[in-house]
């Protein structure tokens, strides 16, 4: 294992601030503990050095300071970030708390309410200052037009986020929890005013009108309906616009991924961008020019999609490859993979409950460590079948390592996802360039006009597509459960099942046994069910 530590510095210390992270949780001085062996590793590393011939047999002492250095400050921020969500103690559930806030985000239309996601700014219980709630406020026209950013004053009697005590299903609460949330609550008519739109320098609300913009640009065109909905989520994140049906077609194909924004936009996004600067491309002091505008226009694009962490993520790893070009380096793609992801952590933890976050990385992670070795093990001699062999082996991939987050967070599974993705990939690929023509072209008449409606075309020829594969039999097997608890035994059994089939290393011990633990798992989680059971019928 040394040559991957060496190949990939980052992976250590990555790893080492993940297990701190996810020990957060745990109860117990963990941190501090951590430190004291750190303290005596340093203490016996110094008094044993000058008294060896040589420090090699103790040459793990350092580093293993080092790591566990990393562990405790994971710990730390992890704490801090999850106490953060603790119920102020002199508050009472039944109090009501009058406040001023800043909307976090966009509203979310529900069915009778919007959910608005609100950080605390004034109030007079200083315990509630700069903490966040979620709001539920009634379904009016005055409410639909807030946007993020604007402060408004409520009044609600808050509710610390309902949790359960079920591990076969998604809680909630504790989601809500771990993305930085106090306690949600229900603004009856009346009990909220509009205080003053957002400052000047806001910069979430800043993207927000800039998008907005942008999407006025595609209304002022003439796409509408769910062509609209379609290219608005694909090229601006604006995932709002989609209906729920057209939203859970995508989903029983298998394809849901496309409506977000991510590493797969930025790239398309990226190479739109590296075309248009082509006569910057003919020296290496115009090709440095030409990669710094790239990103900058990149990071520029990322504002205007709303910051999302898949997003910064792909932002992040095309300014570390565009860095180490510049620089002419040769970087590990994994290793940039991980370091971004770290960076991420550092700057905000509870990005590691997120699911785009989660699912962005893991997809990721397996196409850059499987993907390679999965397509050396055929190459065809047709181009045009060595590309399908491609797509194919993409979307098997990243559905096979993500399927386990989708089980646990959705309980489903779609059978048709190979399929779909094959045709579902390349067209969501030229609709994004579709999109960034139409924007760019807005002022061009004829052709403005002629993008406009290959777009419109295009997307309904992709929507029927979609809709298809959803009528299809069997298209999405549903029912599906998969704890919390067993997802990390999963991945190590889906970790160790690859390495014995694609690596033929030693990993056939490891993959029973990650198989018997994941099936006693199964065994003691059914065997306590039907002890409550038992227990609730006496």
């Amino acid at each position: 294992m040394a040559p991957l530590f060496h190949q990939i510095p980052s992976f250590r210390p990555f790893l080492s601030y993940l297990l701190g992270l996810t020990l957060a949780v745990c109860s117990g001085p963990i941190e501090w503990s951590g430190l004291l062996v750190v303290a005596w590793l340093t203490v016996v590393y110094a008094l044993l050095r000058p008294r060896m011939p040589s420090s090699w047999s103790i040459r793990w002492m350092p580093g293993m300071a080092l790591c566990l250095c990393w562990v405790c400050l994971g710990c730390w921020m992890g704490k801090q970030s999850w106490h953060q969500t603790d119920w102020p103690t002199a508050f009472q559930q039944k109090d009501t708390l009058d406040a001023v806030g800043r909307l976090k985000a966009q509203p979310v239309a529900k069915k009778r309410t919007w959910q608005v996601a609100v950080r605390i700014e004034e109030v007079g219980d200083q315990a509630w200052r700069f903490r966040d709630v979620v709001l539920y406020l009634p379904k009016t026209a005055e409410a639909g037009q807030l946007v993020c950013g604007d402060r408004i004053r409520f009044r609600t009697c808050p509710q610390p986020p309902p949790t359960r005590n079920d591990t076969s299903t998604f809680d909630y609460g504790r989601w809500l929890r771990r993305k930085g949330y106090t306690a949600t609550g229900f603004v009856r008519r009346g009990d909220w005013s509009y205080v003053a739109p957002a400052a000047k320098w806001d910069i979430m609300a800043l993207a927000e009108r800039a998008q907005q913009r942008l999407l006025h640009v595609y209304a002022s065109a003439g796409i509408t309906g769910e062509a609209y909905a379609l290219v608005a989520s694909l090229t601006l994140g604006a995932r709002e616009t989609l209906e729920p049906a057209l939203n859970q077609s995508f989903a029983a194909a298998g394809v849901s991924h496309i409506l977000s924004v991510s590493g797969l936009h930025v790239a398309v996004v990226f190479v739109l961008l590296k075309a248009c600067l082509f006569f910057l491309g003919y020296s290496q002091t115009t090709r440095r020019w030409r990669d710094a505008l790239a990103v900058v226009c990149l990071w520029g694009y990322a504002f205007v999609t709303g910051l999302a962490p898949s997003v910064c993520r792909a932002a992040l790893m095309c300014t570390l490859l565009a860095v180490g070009q510049c620089l002419n380096r040769r970087s590990s793609t994994l290793n940039t993979v991980l370091f971004s992801a770290w960076l991420l952590l550092l700057a905000k933890p509870s990005l590691l409950y997120d699911l785009g976050f989660q699912l962005s990385y893991s997809a990721v992670i397996g196409l850059v460590v499987v993907y390679p070795v999965l397509i050396a093990c055929w190459t065809p001699r047709s181009p045009l079948l060595k590309r399908l062999w491609e797509l194919m082996g993409v979307s098997l991939v990243a559905q096979l390592v993500t399927a386990p987050l989708t089980i646990h967070y959705f309980g489903q599974f779609p059978t048709y996802f190979l399929l779909a993705n094959l045709i579902a990939v390349p067209l969501s690929s030229l609709l994004i360039y579709l999109g960034g023509f139409s924007l760019l072209l807005v002022q061009v008449p004829l052709l403005s006009e002629v993008t406009v409606w290959s777009l419109k075309c295009l997307s309904a020829v992709f929507i029927a597509f979609i809709k298809g594969i959803e009528a299809l039999p069997l298209a999405l097997y549903g029912g599906l459960s998969l704890p919390a608890i067993q997802l990390p035994v999963v991945y190590v059994w889906l970790v160790a099942l690859l390495g014995w089939l694609l690596w033929r290393r030693r990993w056939l011990p490891v993959c029973l046994g990650s198989l018997l633990v994941w099936q006693a798992c199964v065994l003691v989680e059914a065997f306590m069910v039907q002890i409550d059971g038992i227990s609730t019928v006496g």
